[in-house]
C-alpha cells in the first residue's frame, strides 16, 4: 500500500501533521509514515534497541515487560523476530578441529502426560526425546545445532558434509557413524565412553559435551517450551553462547542487521 494512503478508510486525501506522521483528510485519523523495521511490528530502530537490551539482559517475556512496556502480542512477536535473527545469524562452515556429537532434549519427565509416561523411554540414542545434533569449531569456539529426526546415517553425515570444511580434523565419541568420515576427507580420531574413555591428549569431545551442559540448563530455566519453537530456543542459545565475548552493544548492533 503506498504510504499516503489512509490506512483506515483508504482515502487519497491526507496532510503531514508532524515528522514522519499524517492526519486523514477524509477519516480525520492520524497514522504514521515510518517504516518499521520488522514487517508486522510497529516499532522503530530505536524501540528496538531498548527491546534488545532488555531481551538480551532479561531472557523471558515476564522478566523484559517489566522494563519494555507494550502488550504481550506485540512482545511475543518480537522475541519470534529475535529468535529468527539469531537462527539466521550463524558460521556458514567450520573448520580446523571440530567436534561432533548429539544429545538428547525434552521437558521434566514428571510434567508429560500419563499417555506418554506409562510408555517409558530409553537414555541415549533409541531415547523418545529429541535429538540435537552438534559441532563446535575448537578455533573460534563457536557451535551449530540442529535439531534432527534421528540421529542416523542419512541424518547426520549430510548436515556433516555440508557444514565441516574438506581437510577439517573430526574428533567424536566411539559411534560409528563418525568413524566412515575420513571416506569423505576429514582426519578423524574418537575417544571409546563404553570403555570410560573420556580424553586422550587433544581427542575429545568435551567442548561439545560442555554446551550440551549449557544448552539444557538454559532451557531447563525457561520451561514450558512448545515443541514446535523448541527449534528457535535451541537457535537463541546457540547465538548466546558464539556471542558470549562481544559487549553488549556489539550483540544488538548485530541483531540489528539480522532483523528482517
Amino acid at each position: 500500500m503506498p504510504r499516503h494512503i489512509c490506512p483506515y478508510c483508504q482515502s487519497r486525501k491526507s496532510w503531514e501533521v508532524r515528522r514522519e506522521s499524517r492526519k486523514c483528510a477524509a477519516c480525520r485519523r492520524e497514522w504514521s509514515t515510518r517504516k518499521p523495521l520488522v514487517a508486522g511490528i510497529r516499532a522503530d530502530r530505536k524501540a528496538w534497541r531498548s527491546f534488545l537490551v532488555a531481551a538480551l539482559r532479561y531472557r523471558t517475556v515476564d522478566a523484559v515487560r517489566l522494563h519494555f512496556r507494550v502488550s504481550r502480542p506485540v512482545l511475543l512477536a518480537m522475541f519470534l523476530a529475535t529468535r529468527k535473527a539469531m537462527a539466521a545469524d550463524v558460521p556458514a562452515t567450520l573448520s580446523g578441529t571440530v567436534e561432533v556429537d548429539e544429545t538428547y532434549v525434552s521437558g521434566m519427565w514428571h510434567n508429560k502426560p500419563w499417555s506418554v509416561r506409562r510408555l517409558g523411554t530409553r537414555r541415549g540414542r533409541g531415547t523418545s526425546k529429541q535429538p540435537v545434533f552438534g559441532l563446535r569449531e575448537r578455533g573460534r569456539g563457536v557451535v551449530r545445532a540442529f535439531l534432527v529426526p534421528d540421529a542416523k546415517k542419512k541424518t547426520i553425515m549430510p548436515i556433516i558434509l555440508s557444514t565441516v570444511e574438506p581437510g577439517s580434523t573430526i574428533y567424536s565419541d566411539g559411534y560409528q557413524l563418525y568413524q566412515e568420515t575420513p571416506r569423505h576427507g576429514y582426519a578423524h580420531d574418537y575417544v571409546d565412553h563404553a570403555r570410560h574413555e573420556y580424553g586422550r591428549g587433544p581427542v575429545h569431545s568435551n567442548g561439545m559435551e560442555g554446551f550440551w551442559g549449557y544448552l539444557k540448563r538454559r532451557l531447563k530455566t525457561t520451561g514450558g517450551i512448545r515443541r514446535d519453537r523448541l527449534g528457535m530456543f535451541v537457535a537463541e542459545e546457540v547465538w548466546r553462547y558464539n556471542h558470549r565475548n562481544d559487549s553488549e552493544k556489539e550483540k544488538v548492533e548485530r541483531l540489528l542487521d539480522f532483523l528482517t
